[in-house]
Formats: structure tokens, sequence, C-alpha cells
């Protein structure tokens, strides 16, 4: 039986070759900037600080395992190196079956492209999915570079697994130092599976890294697939990130469909407030899932969770906190009858689907911040 492999070698997974490469740690502060993480510098691949992490079990033992995930974070550089080559540890193989491997358990690169002033898509890190640990070349052609032009890169980390250990492979001439984000302050994410980025094709696709590219700008991912059930001590500790400049909350399609919404919300509300008053708060309703074409009862809950959202808006208002409301059913304005192309499974969205979901996002959120 013939491979794919054999009729398309574009296919084929190859070996990078190291030949004159030198081998960085991603924690060099000289060399790179860590993005979607303050603990990053502990030592862990982690969106949670060992701290956080202990804690959190009392309440959850699925955020603790969730927060392993490096969903959100990116390494933001500028090189003059040919070639960039990851060396990959994972917790895991690829194991998921409506997500594929490049997605869960790859990264992507960016570079910036000086004549469309944006960054674009430059290689993804294809690899073979059944492995733990690989080598892969994130620099597409070999020459891309060979004037050692001094360019600017951004590489999204794995969606829904965890790094043992990452090593960067640069060519041993390189001039490597930290890029930053022209805007500073963050913008905190906190949500389900469609947050952390489920189930999109490659990193880079998750609506939250669309949003740091398109408001240059730093995003935290606090999605945890399944999990997002609004815990006190969840709000308590995303109060406590700092330099804040908005919270999203987008966890109806987690705790709306457990009852956790009506019991939790307020007082994750309030819990974050201790720490951020001044900080506004975009209130999101989850976006339309292919349930929702038939399902009269998913109907109703959903617009049931929008009066209680409007209902806590005004009630924050009125108390002098800054409160928003983003409806997800907006999304697929203009392919309302048939949004269900943007989905993967009926309630993860593709790229289409998050691409349209960010844009929504960007929106609002330049409302508010402007």
């Amino acid at each position: 039986m013939k491979d794919i492999f054999d009729i398309d070698p574009n296919m084929a997974y190859k070996d990078p070759d190291i030949e004159g490469i030198t081998w960085y740690s991603p924690l060099n502060k000289n060399m790179f900037k860590v993005y979607g993480s303050k603990d990053f510098y502990e030592g862990e691949y982690s969106r949670l600080s060992k701290f956080q992490k202990e804690e959190v079990k009392k309440v959850s033992e699925y955020v603790d395992y969730l927060s392993t995930w490096t969903a959100g974070l990116q390494l933001k550089f500028k090189t003059n190196s040919n070639k960039i080559i990851l060396d990959v540890k994972l917790i895991a193989p690829h194991n998921m079956n409506n997500m594929n491997a490049i997605a869960q358990c790859g990264f992507d690169l960016y570079v910036y492209d000086e004549e469309l002033c944006d960054y674009v898509v430059h290689n993804v890190g294809a690899y073979p999915r059944d492995l733990q640990n690989y080598r892969v070349e994130l620099s597409l052609f070999g020459n891309f570079n060979k004037e050692k032009k001094e360019r600017k890169y951004i590489i999204n980390f794995p969606l829904y697994q965890g790094l043992l250990d990452l090593k960067i492979g640069l060519d041993s001439d390189n001039i490597t130092t930290p890029d930053l984000y022209k805007n500073d302050g963050k913008i905190v994410v906190y949500g389900t599976s469609i947050t952390q980025g489920g189930c999109v094709s490659r990193p880079g696709m998750a609506y939250t890294n669309i949003l740091s590219r398109w408001l240059d700008m730093e995003v935290y991912n606090q999605g945890y697939s399944g999990a997002a059930m609004l815990e006190d001590m969840m709000g308590d500790f995303i109060g406590q990130v700092e330099q804040q400049k908005l919270l999203v909350i987008d966890a109806e399609a987690n705790a709306g469909w457990t009852m956790k919404m009506e019991e939790n919300l307020e007082n994750f509300i309030l819990t974050y407030k201790k720490h951020q008053p001044d900080v506004p708060i975009l209130l999101v309703s989850r976006c339309l899932f292919n349930c929702d074409r038939f399902d009269d009862e998913h109907i109703n809950l959903r617009n049931y969770y929008k009066k209680l959202y409007q209902n806590l808006i005004d009630k924050f208002n009125n108390l002098g906190y800054e409160m928003h409301f983003l409806n997800g059913d907006d999304y697929f304005e203009g392919f309302k009858l048939n949004y269900t192309e943007f989905t993967v499974d009926g309630i993860h969205p593709n790229d289409f689907g998050s691409y349209l979901i960010a844009k929504h996002y960007f929106d609002a959120i330049k409302n508010i911040l402007k």
C-alpha cells in the first residue's frame, strides 16, 4: 500500500539539520520575551504559579491539570538567524480525536512582514504525531534569511498539551534580542475549551492569539477546557494578574450547562474586584452551537443567561464598576442560517469560526479601551 509521504514529499516529516546550531532556553531573558504567563520563569511551562496550582486542587483538580497546557503562551524575539529549530519534550503525545497534532502539541511561527506591516504565518511545526519528544524546524526555507537580516518573530505554544522541556536552536553566530508588544497592559480572557483554542488547526488561530496580534498587546489565555466553573479562587487568582486593562468572562459553555453560572458568577466578579476595582469587565454569552438549530431547551437556556448577564451588568454598573456585554449570537452574523460551517464538531470553532469570534472581541475591546 502506498504511503502519502511517498506520493507527496511536502507531507513528509524531515529531521532538521542541526549542524551549526546552538541551543537556548526560552527562559533566557536576554534573548526572548515570554507572553501569556507571569509564572513561566518559575521553570514550569504553566499558566498558574506553583502555589496557585496546589491551592486550586482544593476546588478543581481539572484546572490544576489544564493549567500546565500552554495555550496562549508566546515567545517574541528578534533574530538574524537563518534557522529556527525547536527541541520539544511533551508531557504526553497527541491523543485527541477532534484536534490535530499541530494544534494540540505543536508550535507555529509568525514573522513580521514589513510590506504588509503585519505578522504573517511563516511555518508550522509539523511532526510525527505519535511522538512525545521531537525536533522540528520552523524556518520554512533553508535560505529564507541567508542575508542574515534581523527579523521579528512570534512562536505560539501548544494549545492542548504541556511541556517538560523546550530548547530553541539558532545559528551559532546569531544575534537575538527580546521583542515587545507595542501596547502595555494585559487583556485576560477567562473561559472554556473555545477560549483555550479547541479545535483550531494550529496555535496561532486560537482567538486569544489572533487578538494579541491585532491589538499588539499581551492577552492572557485563561481557558480551561470543560472546567470554567467560575470558582471564587479563580476570580482571586485572575485578579492578581498585574497591569490588567480588561477582563473578559466567557464561561457559559461550561458553567452555564452545569448551573454554576447562576451560582458562582456574581461572587467570582466580587472576588476579582477586590484586586481590580477599576478594571472593566466584558461579559460574553456563548457562541452558537449546532444544537441551537434544533434544541429548544438550549435555546431557552441561552436566552435566560442573557437576561442574567444584563441584570448583573446593571447591578455592578450602579455600584460604580464598569461592565459591558458581548452577544455571542452575533459572531456569525450574516451566516446565521448556516453558521454550522464554522465549527469542527458542532461546538468548537474551526479557524474561520475562531477568526469571526476574534473579530467581534476585537471590536468590543477597542470600543471599551478607546
